[in-house]
């Protein structure tokens, strides 16, 4: 995907849906911009998924966005995703 001139977006829900943390990633390194809310159901949803246990990749795709702001709000609320895995 990193090599491709373009991602059609039926593959981007398709990656989002089964593989969040490789979706954070590539949108890190694409410049593909995502919300806040959007990055912290990415961490969640990693954390649940049984497709990708990447929750630590999707935080570090989130600081590699700079979407400080999401960064806090999941330090704020560290002990509930901690209690996830």
């Amino acid at each position: 995907a990193l090599r491709a001139t373009s991602i059609s977006d039926d593959t981007w829900i398709v990656l989002r849906d089964e593989h969040p943390a490789s979706y954070a990633y590539l949108c890190a390194m694409v410049g593909r911009k995502l919300t806040d809310e959007e990055a912290l159901s990415l961490v969640e949803y990693a954390s649940t998924s049984t497709y990708d246990d990447g929750r630590g990749l999707v935080i570090w795709s989130i600081g590699q966005m700079g979407l400080i702001s999401a960064l806090d709000r999941l330090d704020a609320n560290r002990d509930t995703y901690a209690a996830q895995g």
